[in-house]
């Protein structure tokens, strides 16, 4: 999962994993090379009884 954020030459992309690096892509890359494909909306665990 990547957090979007906008800036005003740039999208950065960060991970919810930590190992992971940020992804920046300049603004005029984004169009012609990025797509989002989905949203996380929600999160739905199971917690063991143990």
């Amino acid at each position: 999962m990547k957090y979007f954020h906008k800036r005003s030459d740039m999208v950065i992309l960060t991970s919810e994993n930590p190992e992971y690096k940020p992804i920046k892509i300049n603004k005029d890359r984004w169009d012609s090379e990025c797509a989002i494909i989905g949203v996380v909306v929600g999160l739905k665990r199971k917690f063991s009884d143990s």
